[in-house]
Parts: C-alpha cells; structure tokens; sequence
C-alpha cells in the first residue's frame, strides 16, 4: 500500500465518522521563535542550517509553528498535525500527525496513518519545544535515525500494574517517502518495511523505554564523481556497501528518566548499524538540571562516534592511475558524523505555556580516516569548510517557546 493512498483512507475515515455527534475536539498551537549565532567563520551547524554567523544573530531554521488537532470519544481518536519550520529565508511545512486509534478494550488498542517515530524517549513531542527543558535538542543524536515520522500501522498495549504504567508499542508496517537534503542533496529517502517494537515502564518518579527497530532505505546518489569512484574501484574490490541502495538499517534505543524532588536526569543511548555508506554509529546524551520555582538550569553532554574502522580503506585494491582510493577516502571524510557537545543553558517560565530558553553549546567534531580538512568541506552533522582546521565551535540559541 502506498502512503498516499494510507493517508487518502486514513482522511476519508475521519471525514465519514466526524458525521457522529458524540466527538470532542480539542485544538492546540505550538512552536517557538528562536535566533542562533555561531563564534566564528567556517563553520555551520547543518541540522538548523546557521551558516557561518560570527558576533551576529539570525532567526534559526529551528523556529516553528505548528497546529494539533484531536477529536475523540471512548473509542475513537483522530490527531492531524502540521508544523512549518522557517527554511533559507522561506517556510517549508510538514503533516506530521494524520492517523485514527481505535480502542480495542481496557488494554489494547490499534493506530493507523502517518505519525512519528516512537524510537526515542521525546519522540512524539520532539516539535513542541516547550515541555522540553533544552533550547535546542542534541542534534547529533536526535538526526542518527532520519524517520522523524512515517505512515504506518502500529498496536499499543497499555496495563497499570500498582504504581506502575506498562506500555508496549509495535508497528508491523510502515512506509516513507521524503526529502533527504541533509545527506544527499537534491535526493529522495524512501524507507520501507519498517519493524519497530518498543516497551517502556514508569510511574510518578522514573521512565525507562527500550527500543529496537530495522527499516529498508534507499537514496539514490546522482553524483558524477562518486559513481567514477565507485566504478572504477569495483572490478577489484567489493564496494556494495559503499552506497544506500537497498540498505537494512537496524537500531537499538535506551532511555530513561528520572525525578527526585526539584532535580531531572535524562539520558539515552541509542545504537544504528548498516551496511552501507555511512558508518555504524553510537550516541548518547545527559542531561541534569534543576527546578528552582520558574527558573530551570541543566548542563548537558552528548556524542556521536562513528566506528572508525568504516573510514580505514587500507585493503582497498586500486591498480588505476585514476587515484580512486584516494577519492574514496575523500568521500569517507565528508561522511564522518563523529563529534561531542557539552551545553549550558536554562529555562524560565514567563507564564504558563510560554518560556525563554537559552542555550550555548561547545561542539567540538572528530575526524576519522585520512584527513582532507585543507582542500574538502566537512559535511557532518557540524559541517566545516576546506581550510579551516580549528576542531571547536560555540554556538549561542536563545528562543521563545509556546504551546495554547
């Protein structure tokens, strides 16, 4: 089944039922206004594209708005949700929620449409920024799964047991088809048979999720350079992983959560592996901060690290005068995602469902490989331009975040 086809039925179901006069309807607004500044030329943070800023802010692409709209009874519930990020000077906007969840009984119930990712422990809220206390996600961990949403089936069974919230989610479907500028340019990331199956316990104090998932993507690569390198390099060497045609990507999550009093942990490690162009990856983020009454300080640490065997092409065979390996180990180099964060920042409720956020981030990226940080841009999740060699940028987010 096609997605535009599951998201026509998913529509034309909600259109027929809504002729029922027992549904309530609620509506909630959401997003943020947010600037952002880097300390120096030759650097942009790639996930919220600030382009090389220095001493000067700009309106960040991490700024949004966006709408939800739920209309339910006791056994039926409707969510649509549209958000538009601001984008290179335009507005670029997203349905990310369209789907119907029917209650089976007390304990099961069963969703279809489109709706995200359930991966991570802020997955379903990643876009209302004001339940969550940082100013800017970790970017580096958040974008090592692409899904963001999909269109899909998915089964939720939910128990209390004594203080004790059970839930266990699993999709045995789903589908994507979107745009993938941030790792191909100009391409299209379509993603099928996607399995996810997570399970997540909590009460009033903790939360601990695990999750683990394997999806089929395919990005094709219309580059003339990389498919020479490719080429010539083939007759002699295997190279089927060198490229995301076809490629099972399975990931593994942890999360959890945890309250004492006036202070909040949260932590997750989450694990992606595939065969294919970009390495095999682990990240994690911590984060600690402190309620005092409307002010809520955290620092927070996160990384990304490639596995740095994917970057060694020394049993690479090259007997042309085309200097392919060489290429290649180009290629590899603009691949690497590998890079630590270390953030300061606060929160401050100015009333109830609007707060200032501020955030500074010191990110300081890592290579792996043959090192071409003199003649190539760096086009990770932090890219860095040919010529500069500093490993270390600040970055500086301030926003406004609201939800009614």
């Amino acid at each position: 089944m096609k997605q535009n086809n599951l998201v026509l039925i998913i529509f034309l179901l909600i259109s027929s039922l809504l002729t029922a006069n027992d549904f309530n309807t609620n509506m909630n607004y959401f997003g943020n206004l947010t600037t952002s500044s880097l300390n120096k030329d030759g650097f942009n943070t790639k996930g919220y594209e600030v382009d090389d800023v220095k001493n000067h802010f700009q309106l960040s692409t991490y700024s949004k708005l966006g709408i939800q709209a739920t209309i339910y009874n006791d056994d039926w519930m409707f969510v649509t949700q549209a958000v538009t990020h601001y984008k290179d000077n335009g507005l670029k906007a997203d349905l990310t929620w369209l789907n119907v969840k029917y209650t089976l009984n007390s304990d099961f119930n069963i969703r279809g449409g489109r709706m995200q990712s359930s991966a991570f422990l802020n997955s379903d809220v990643r876009d209302i920024d004001y339940v969550n206390t940082w100013g800017l996600e970790p970017n580096a961990f958040y974008t090592m799964l692409p899904m963001k949403f999909y269109d899909g089936i998915e089964i939720s069974y939910n128990k209390v047991i004594g203080e004790y919230y059970i839930n266990l989610n699993l999709t045995p479907y789903g589908t994507l088809e979107t745009s993938m500028d941030d790792l191909v340019s100009d391409s299209i990331l379509s993603v099928k048979d996607i399995h996810i199956i997570s399970f997540d316990i909590s009460n009033n104090d903790f939360k601990f999720k695990v999750t683990y998932g394997q999806v089929n993507i395919n990005i094709p690569i219309e580059d003339t350079n990389y498919n020479q390198v490719i080429d010539g390099l083939k007759e002699e060497n295997d190279m089927s992983k060198y490229n995301y045609t076809d490629k099972k990507v399975s990931f593994l999550t942890l999360g959890l959560e945890y309250n004492y009093e006036n202070y909040s942990l949260v932590s997750e490690l989450a694990q992606i592996s595939s065969n294919s162009l970009i390495a095999d990856t682990i990240g994690y983020y911590t984060m600690l901060s402190y309620r005092y009454d409307k002010f809520i300080p955290f620092v927070m640490y996160s990384v990304s690290d490639n596995q740095k065997s994917h970057f060694d092409t020394t049993n690479i065979v090259d007997n042309s005068n085309q200097h392919f390996k060489e290429k290649l180990d180009q290629i590899l180099y603009q691949t690497n995602n590998s890079q630590k964060t270390i953030s300061l920042g606060f929160k401050y409720d100015l009333m109830v469902g609007v707060a200032l956020k501020f955030q500074l981030d010191k990110i300081t990226i890592k290579d792996y490989g043959v090192d071409y940080s003199e003649t190539t841009k760096r086009v990770g999740y932090t890219q860095r331009d040919a010529g500069v060699y500093d490993d270390s940028v600040y970055q500086t987010t301030i926003g406004l975040s609201f939800v009614f």
